[in-house]
């Protein structure tokens, strides 16, 4: 079986930080941002630039000249609904009462993509944001001035994340058809570098979300994810190139090519975070001749939870990269619990704990000697996460923690404050601790891709690049019975199916007959007519969200076999007569700490770094 990678991610590496204003004189308006109507923020135009244009006013010709700025340099009063305008590379502020449209006009010399950002960090990306603007005003105001003690500290900020000599790409999901009968659904297609990035080094160096107006809520978070081959199996282009053009397809399932999960997660934005800027001395590489990838894949998460109808969407990001390379090239490693069927979480759990590991057999082998500098880390779990973290372990000690959250909201994700860079070193040792409540769930919560289904993922920038790009782990089915106190289940055979499947963490390449596998199956476990229709489908064997709800139903079938006081239950039965408040702090700890199956891998996200061994957490000093 080919290990099957999931990045979600999602994520901003810094705050935007504001550029250095120009010339001395500037318009002030006082604004208030949603939520915070009796507290206001000076926003301080640079005067001589062109600021706003009434849209329906002025020519198209004009938009780009210092006319329109002399024209009109107010904003009246009223409430403002941003959107988006693509094709001049500008954003609009839209008066929801006159309807009055605003144009954001670009500096003079402007190229595509470039534009000034009037919004404060992340207002203008919140879901629902309106600007309210409540003095109309072109004078300075100097109570409002004093409020800003200079450039480089004010907030919110006036920034431009495309200077003269950068450079914009936008990709989008394409209109794509948000299905109404789905509560989760993830969206991918395959681009391709632009061509500059082919003729020479370039870096990526920022990135923000493209959100189509009225889309907000849907938009769960959006990936861009490396494709790169392995190297036994061809070029790189062979297997993409003809998918450029192509429109794109659902996740995760059999119509989407299996080398697809070659792409890996190296950047992208997650609801809440107001966009990527990396620190200064630090690129991601573009084009596979020079480092980075030349084919990848953007992965959009949509969430319709109310199963509206009749949604079309064109998000996306937008890229601003640069031919001037910076010192350093960007990797990113992912850490944390491996996603799928075997990742459980009892119900009636104030704070529930997942633990996976990033081995220091895999850090050993991967790192080079003067190791890694991890510089952020973005975490993600789903809606029942509450708190995580990354814990750090050298030579049987703990070191201060790497990064965490203790006020996790998957609705308004957050970014986390940075500290100073850390050394990560071969021998090294990382711990991803994931807490959950599901003290309103009657039923276990299950690792998976939807918003009810639950992750435990860390995913952190680093420098300089290597090939190590994820390391993960996940209790062995072994472990998971042994966290209910199963000794012995009837028969091998869904252990063995799960090697088949995307639900087995990692471990030896599938073996065996699949169909005698099955077949073996249904004489162990008593399953209804629809599981064995499902089983007996090629097509199952591609669809992850297919195989996780059969599996579940299989699995609430199988019968005990040891200790006698269970033997003859199914799962199922042994479920419901669980006191799992009392019992899930023990469930937890044999989950962490007895056999986990570990995954050490490249970039392509095929071969592992180390051949494969069951591992458990090491003894350490905590801190």
């Amino acid at each position: 079986m080919l290990p099957w990678l999931f990045a979600i991610f999602l994520l901003s590496f810094t705050s935007a930080r504001p550029s250095s204003l120009p010339a001395p004189g500037h318009w002030t308006y006082l604004v208030s941002g949603p939520g915070s109507e009796d507290k206001f923020s000076a926003y301080k135009i640079p005067a001589g630039m062109p600021f706003m244009g009434l849209l329906n006013t002025v020519k198209l010709e004009d938009l780009f000249s210092s006319k329109v700025g002399q024209l009109f340099k107010c904003l009246p009063r009223g409430e403002f609904i941003l959107e988006t305008l693509t094709f001049v590379g500008s954003q609009v502020l839209v008066h929801t009462g006159s309807g009055d449209r605003y144009l954001k006009l670009p500096c003079p010399g402007y190229q595509p993509g470039q534009y000034l950002d009037l919004q404060s960090n992340g207002y203008h990306y919140k879901l629902g944001a309106i600007t309210r603007v409540t003095e109309e005003t072109c004078e300075v105001n100097e109570e409002a001035a004093a409020r800003i003690e200079s450039p480089s500290t004010m907030s919110p900020t006036v920034t431009t994340l495309a200077t003269d000599s950068d450079l914009v790409w936008d990709i989008t999901a394409g209109n794509v058809n948000v299905p109404h009968d789905d509560h989760t659904h993830y969206f991918c297609r395959i681009v391709k570098v632009p061509e500059i990035a082919l003729l020479s080094k370039h870096h990526i160096i920022s990135l923000e979300p493209i959100i189509q107006p009225g889309n907000e809520k849907f938009v769960s978070h959006i990936v861009l994810k490396e494709c790169m081959a392995p190297p036994s199996l061809g070029e790189t282009a062979q297997m993409f190139e003809d998918h450029v053009d192509e429109p794109g397809m659902e996740c995760y399932t059999s119509d989407m090519p299996g080398y697809w999960h070659f792409c890996t997660i190296v950047i992208g934005w997650s609801v809440g975070y107001p966009g990527i800027k990396l620190p200064e001395h630090v690129g991601l590489p573009m084009g596979e001749h020079f480092g980075g990838a030349t084919y990848y894949r953007l992965q959009v998460h949509y969430d319709n939870p109310d199963m509206e109808s009749d949604i079309v969407d064109n998000s996306g990001l937008r890229i601003t990269y640069t031919g001037n390379v910076r010192e350093m090239d960007m990797g990113m490693l992912d850490t944390g619990v491996s996603v799928n069927m075997l990742h459980m979480i009892p119900p009636r759990q104030d704070l529930f704990t997942s633990t996976g590991h990033c081995t220091s057999e895999c850090t050993s082998q991967a790192l080079p000697e003067g190791g890694i500098t991890v510089f952020l880390g973005f975490l993600k779990m789903h809606l029942a996460g509450r708190k995580i973290r990354v814990r750090h372990v050298r030579d049987g000690k703990e070191l201060p923690i790497l990064i965490e959250e203790n006020n996790f909201n998957f609705q308004d994700s957050k970014l986390p404050a940075s500290g100073s860079e850390v050394l990560v070193l071969p021998g090294d040792t990382l711990l991803t601790e994931c807490e959950y409540d599901t003290s309103d769930r009657k039923s276990p919560t299950y690792g998976g891709l939807g918003t009810q289904e639950e992750l435990c993922l860390a995913f952190m920038p680093y420098y300089p690049r290597t090939t190590l790009r994820s390391c993960r782990s996940g209790a062995t089915f072994s472990t998971l019975m042994e966290s209910f106190g199963v000794e012995k289940v009837v028969g091998e055979s869904f252990e063995k199916l799960l090697s088949f499947t995307h639900h087995q963490t990692v471990g030896p390449v599938a073996q065996g007959d699949r169909r005698e596998i099955v077949q073996k199956l249904l004489t162990e476990v008593d399953v209804c007519n629809d599981t064995i229709a499902q089983l007996s489908d090629e097509s199952f064997y591609g669809h992850f969200r297919r195989q996780k709800a059969v599996l579940v139903k299989i699995l609430m079938k199988i019968k005990i076999e040891a200790p006698e006081n269970l033997k003859g239950l199914t799962i199922e039965e042994l479920f419901e007569t669980m006191n799992w408040s009392k019992e899930g702090l023990e469930i937890s700890k044999v989950l962490a700490q007895e056999e986990q199956r570990c995954g050490c891998f490249p970039s392509d996200g095929v071969m592992q770094l180390l051949e494969y061994q069951p591992h458990k957490i090491p003894s350490f000093t905590e801190l």
